[in-house]
């Protein structure tokens, strides 16, 4: 895979509630938005201080909304595993005539 995968811990209000986010970069591209699951908040116990994915954007939009990850290094793991690598530099439409 070509790309740098980076992290930025934020807050988020979500439903009155400030909550613990993540957003994730592929390069300088926002690829996705996750937030952790606290308690009070409408989900099973299990699921407590989970992350989910909040939204996901570009070669990230596959990743399940329902699906739940221990870490944010896991959804940069999985982030990692399945973006498509660049084309070659040829082909790169800023280099073409």
């Amino acid at each position: 895979m070509t790309g740098t995968i980076t992290q930025r811990h934020v807050r988020l209000e979500r439903d009155g509630a400030d909550q613990d986010g993540c957003l994730i970069y592929l390069d300088d591209r926002l690829v996705s938005v996750l937030v952790r699951l606290m308690p009070g908040m409408p989900h099973p116990p299990e699921l407590r201080h989970k992350w989910r994915v909040a939204a996901a954007y570009g070669p990230c939009a596959a990743l399940p909304g329902t699906r739940v990850f221990d870490t944010p290094d896991e959804v940069s793991a999985w982030i990692t595993r399945r973006v498509p690598p660049a084309p070659a530099g040829w082909m790169d439409a800023h280099l073409l005539p």
